[in-house]
């Protein structure tokens, strides 16, 4: 099943089921684009709203994840997306409690996931987070804020626990 209103481009993605679901809705948005030797898990689903998601190549995304973005979410190489994984690029305003919440703006800033990181198990990225190239981030996190290159973390809220390091004698 599949629901897309602008251009989704999957060069050579494979998924594991037909209910992997990319939707992209929006009038001045690229839409998704998926790169090469990209895996999208079981009842996982990509959706933007006005927004872009960029999954560079070789990222393996587990089943029954969420990515959405307003705006950018890119996915950079070789990263891992544990199941239940879910990036939201996007929220809601909620300040005029004169106004329903469904009716005021919805900022984003995006998110940006560098190469080679593993995103455990039902962790939670929000909107405007930058995590770094190689980082872990533990089961059951929510990021709120950016985690530097190479980083442990893990928590809600995610906080640094450690920095990996290459062992002796082996290239960085």
């Amino acid at each position: 099943m599949s629901c897309c209103a602008i251009p989704t481009r999957f060069p050579s993605a494979t998924t594991s089921s037909s209910t992997t679901v990319a939707c992209s809705k929006g009038t001045s948005n690229k839409g998704i684009t998926i790169g090469d030797g990209v895996f999208v898990g079981r009842h996982s689903s990509l959706n933007t709203k006005d927004g872009d998601i960029v999954i560079e190549d070789r990222v393996n995304i587990g089943p029954f994840c969420t990515v959405f973005s307003a705006s950018t979410v890119r996915i950079g190489q070789e990263t891992l997306l544990a199941a239940y994984a879910y990036l939201v690029g996007g929220g809601h305003a909620f300040d005029d409690v004169g106004t329903p919440i469904l009716d005021q703006p919805r900022p984003s800033a995006g998110i940006t996931v560098g190469p080679s990181s593993w995103i455990g198990t039902a962790v939670t990225v929000l909107d405007g987070v930058t995590i770094g190239r190689g980082v872990v981030v533990g089961a059951n996190a929510v990021v709120t804020r950016n985690l530097p290159d190479l980083s442990v973390a893990a928590g809600t809220p995610a906080v640094v626990h450690r920095t990996r390091e290459a062992p002796p004698g082996s290239p960085s």
